[in-house]
């Protein structure tokens, strides 16, 4: 083929839209392949839960990029402030994968996500909590999986002891712990024991706090992830993590908290309480009163429990 030839077929391929897309797309498969390799079975897959917050997105895809996590799920419920655009421009990796949903709240799309991953550990986050400077907080979670093998559930912000023995219509918390610095957490206690091995501040507790929290996913899939009975489809599922908790203990696995570097928690606004704060303590209210009596049977039972692996933490720590 002569040279005018060859500059007839570059011009042709410059004007033709298919050509120019098929240039495109070979271009961008060359860049992520040079990159990025899809991973098909991940460690860690990170699930954040976002429904307007945009300004949030990028110091939390920077703070969840300095983690060891392989995998990164994010539900957008029905934003309408920019965020899924925003996400699509920071998630251009093959292990992460973004959801749309309308508003179904977070019961719904965190299990939607869980059944997505493919990490043998997930960990739940919130669009309104920013992860620390450093990404240590996943390297302790996964390391205190490793040591405790009946573990299924480890909170990163606080562990909850609520009286599910005496009825009542509010929630009644005899102890709380972890995360303190916000003034409204002021009476929270410090973690109380620490891991012999690491040294991480850890303790065994009935329930956990969103977020994060880390699960195994074959137990949290094999429980049957959040209870959707706690929480109509767009309601707010108050509880259902501490719920999810008992649910583990009860069959024959571990709760605990740890204490990893704080995140920033409630950045540009609790969601749940400015977008349905009737709806959340409504709802409070009533999955306390559930909670209350689907495990009053069980629940001296898992705070024993409890107790007793925290008193073998105390023994090692007082023979050291």
């Amino acid at each position: 083929m002569n040279l005018a030839g060859r500059a007839w077929r570059r011009l042709h391929r410059a004007l033709d839209p298919q050509q120019r897309l098929i240039a495109r797309v070979q271009a961008r498969k060359r860049e992520r392949a040079e990159q990025f390799a899809y991973i098909e079975h991940p460690k860690l897959s990170l699930i954040v839960l976002s429904f307007n917050h945009r300004a949030n997105i990028n110091p939390i895809v920077d703070g969840l990029r300095r983690t060891i996590a392989e995998e990164i799920i994010v539900c957008d419920d029905g934003s309408i402030d920019g965020s899924e655009v925003a996400w699509q421009r920071r998630l251009e990796r093959p292990n992460d994968f973004l959801i749309r949903s309308n508003d179904i709240h977070d019961s719904r799309a965190y299990n939607r996500a869980a059944a997505l991953a493919r990490g043998q550990f997930i960990c739940v986050l919130q669009d309104d909590d920013i992860p620390p400077d450093s990404g240590a907080w996943v390297e302790q979670a996964l390391a205190l999986f490793d040591i405790y093998p009946r573990l299924a559930v480890l909170g990163g912000h606080q562990g909850w002891i609520l009286d599910l023995s005496t009825p009542s219509p509010k929630v009644n918390a005899r102890a709380v712990y972890g995360y303190r610095e916000a003034k409204k957490w002021a009476y929270v206690r410090d973690i109380a024991y620490q891991d012999p091995e690491t040294a991480i501040p850890m303790m065994f507790v009935q329930g956990v706090s969103i977020g994060p929290i880390f699960y195994r996913r074959d137990v949290f899939n094999r429980l049957g992830g959040f209870n959707l009975a706690y929480s109509a489809a767009g309601e707010v599922g108050m509880l259902v993590d501490h719920e999810l908790s008992l649910r583990a203990w009860n069959a024959g696995y571990q709760v605990a908290v740890y204490g990893p570097a704080p995140f920033r928690r409630y950045v540009g606004g609790q969601g749940t309480v400015m977008f349905g704060r009737e709806t959340r303590e409504r709802n409070l209210t009533r999955s306390f009163e559930r909670m209350q009596r689907e495990y009053r049977d069980s629940i001296m039972n898992i705070d024993a429990a409890a107790a007793a692996l925290n008193a073998q933490l105390a023994t090692v720590a007082a023979t050291s």
